[in-house]
């Protein structure tokens, strides 16, 4: 009996440390149109796609979709304002100068432009000597949203 409290007391501490540290975790928090919200722990790394009609988390362990309509934003929780760091992911184009050049394998179809309100910027990708390229000249200046065959990253033209 005298061994039995106090691993009883050492079971009880672990749990209560475990959900504690499980509740300091950083969250990406999803704010719907209806008033709810969803909880996605950033341990599961969730890649957040937007089409214009759908926003998507998706990771090894979860795959949310939801209408646009329907999420007014998405936030973050638990993560101070210094531990952003960039994303190390690879693209399937390359900027330079006033023009971004993709991949072979991307087809003008796949490459959607947005403002960084959601509005889709009309945009007319053209073969080139260099493959699939789509002038920034035409754009005026500010923080866009580009979609690559569902993969979406932000650049800034200034």
């Amino acid at each position: 009996m005298k061994i039995l409290k106090p691993l009883v007391v050492l079971v009880l501490l672990f749990s209560m440390a475990t959900i504690t540290y499980a509740q300091e975790q950083s969250t990406l928090v999803v704010w719907h149109a209806d008033g709810t919200q969803t909880r996605i722990a950033l341990y599961k790394k969730p890649q957040v796609t937007f089409d214009g009609q759908t926003v998507s988390f998706k990771s090894p362990v979860l795959n949310l979709q939801y209408l646009a309509s329907n999420v007014l934003k998405f936030t973050y929780e638990g993560t101070p304002a210094t531990s952003v760091s960039p994303l190390q992911e690879e693209n399937s184009y390359s900027r330079e100068g006033e023009s971004i050049y993709f991949d072979p394998s991307v087809t003008p179809d796949k490459v959607i432009l947005y403002t960084s309100g959601g509005v889709r910027v009309p945009v007319q990708p053209q073969q080139t000597e260099r493959g699939l390229s789509l002038s920034l000249s035409s754009i005026p200046s500010g923080v866009y949203l580009l979609s690559v065959d569902g993969k979406t990253s932000k650049f800034v033209k200034p």
